[in-house]
């Protein structure tokens, strides 16, 4: 059974498999934990630089796409890689399930199943 009780403007929907699930963004932001915390001022600042090595990781990635060479080798080398990729993991089928478990095994690690 299907219930969309939880749709509004303060929450958002996925689906998985057959079910919807529903995720409120005041649970995903906890304010009480956000009043509860000290050192606010350090919270600002780490996310200050995070915007800053952002700007600057942007920056640097379109200085290097600027030089003549080097997006070209790029470009081989992602072809190169994924040519290498599809022959390893997608062309056979042991190596496909292979590669379903390996992604199986990362999901349920990360998931701590």
């Amino acid at each position: 059974m299907l219930d969309f009780t939880c749709l509004n403007y303060a929450s958002f929907c996925y689906t998985v498999h057959v079910n919807i699930v529903c995720i409120s963004y005041a649970s995903l932001i906890d304010l009480k934990q956000w009043d509860k915390s000290e050192d606010r001022l350090a919270l600002f600042g780490l996310g200050f630089a995070a915007i800053v090595a952002l700007w600057a990781s942007t920056n640097l990635i379109s200085a290097i796409d600027k030089l003549p060479l080097i997006p070209s080798a790029f470009e081989l080398i992602g072809i190169l890689y994924s040519s290498w990729f599809v022959y390893r993991y997608l062309l056979f089928k042991p190596d496909r399930e292979e590669l379903f478990q390996i992604i199986s095994k990362s999901v349920s690690d990360i998931l701590g199943q």
